[in-house]
């Protein structure tokens, strides 16, 4: 609005272009990671230059690098308008599952990332131990969260936010076990192609 100011709405009607489905593997790397939607940061700035792209207008440098992995495709469609269409670069990497998230000497099975925070508090409940509310992380409510986060209820009724990498979520778990002191616990996931990480 503030670029065009008297040219605002015909612009915004090329939203009505963009497929808006989950299936559209134009959202890959940009809000969808292994077909799980993605909200955070770094995907909420992607999404943005995304449309900002889609829509011709200029996106900043922090905006550009969130999207640098996408490439034009080469194939023209006269359909579509000039504006370029952006692909996945075929190259990324696959994202690599846990098997097991190890909690000092218990074992848990796990099969996405985004259950390593859940299991980790539930584990910490399961010690008779408090959970404190953390910042962007940890609510009483789920509303105490910003509304595109993704969360997860944990066997207390509180909600952890579970949106992020798996780096992310395991740093976050760690922190987690901090917060309650347990410190001392050891905390590693076993991913499927046997490499262990340690947090």
């Amino acid at each position: 609005m503030k670029q065009f100011p008297t040219d605002w709405k015909n612009r915004l009607a090329d939203l009505t272009a963009v497929n808006w489905s989950k299936k559209n593997r134009e959202w890959e790397n940009v809000c969808l990671v292994a077909n799980s939607v993605v909200s955070n940061r770094q995907a909420r700035l992607a999404t943005k230059a995304y449309l900002k792209r889609k829509l011709g207008l200029a996106v900043s440098e922090s905006e550009g690098k969130s999207i640098e992995q996408l490439v034009s495709r080469s194939e023209p469609n006269p359909v579509a308008d000039s504006r370029p269409i952006f692909a996945i670069n075929q190259q990324r990497r696959q994202p690599i599952h846990p098997v097991e998230i190890r909690i000092g000497t218990e074992v848990v099975k796990a099969t996405k990332s985004n259950q390593i925070p859940v299991l980790v508090g539930n584990w910490i409940l399961k010690q008779g131990r408090t959970i404190p509310r953390i910042q962007n992380f940890v609510h009483e409510a789920d509303s105490g969260f910003p509304r595109a986060a993704q969360t997860k209820q944990l066997a207390n009724g509180w909600y952890v936010e579970i949106g992020d990498s798996q780096d992310v979520l395991l740093q976050k778990a760690r922190r987690l076990l901090d917060a309650c002191g347990l410190r001392e616990v050891r905390l590693e996931i076993l991913l499927e192609d046997g490499t262990v990480r340690t947090a």
